[in-house]
């Protein structure tokens, strides 16, 4: 049975086990059958950036904690929309090289986004802020000298 049986699910846990996401067209076409989703944990594996153009219109939290990858290409990176999502986990990765890839995001009901242990400095949780303002919460411990806090 693939993933792709799986029309209504609504949560899934995949966290810690050893998988490798690479995101091809046919993984593409599997998960894009998840319209149902909103809890998604992919947190203790490798996964790249290909997940952000996977389309979850009811995905509400994910969690790519620890994943491994690296946002560096905002060059054919399309905008992801998951346009109900409230809670991102990106901590533990190589986010900073990737903010270009972060800003063309389009999550307008991001409530919390936790960064921490990125390498990320002051100006950067600036634009950030910025790109969504409706933040309640931004998690940026242990991101190095110039940090801030959001006001």
């Amino acid at each position: 049975m693939g993933i792709h049986c799986w029309p209504v699910l609504e949560s899934l846990d995949l966290s810690h086990t050893k998988l490798c996401l690479i995101w091809t067209q046919a993984a593409y076409q599997s998960v894009a059958r998840w319209l149902h989703l909103k809890w998604l944990n992919v947190s203790g594996n490798t996964v790249d950036g290909g997940i952000f153009e996977c389309m979850w219109p009811s995905l509400e939290t994910i969690d790519l904690s620890d994943s491994g990858f690296a946002l560096l290409d905002a060059n054919g990176q399309r905008p992801c929309k998951w346009p109900r999502v409230k809670h991102i986990d990106l901590s533990q990765n190589t986010v900073a090289g990737g903010l270009p890839v972060l800003m063309k995001m389009q999550w307008p009901l991001l409530e919390c986004l936790d960064l921490s242990n990125n390498d990320l400095n002051a100006s950067m949780i600036q634009l950030i802020e910025t790109c969504w303002p409706g933040l309640k919460t931004l998690d940026q411990k242990r991101l190095g000298s110039d940090s801030m806090q959001l006001k």
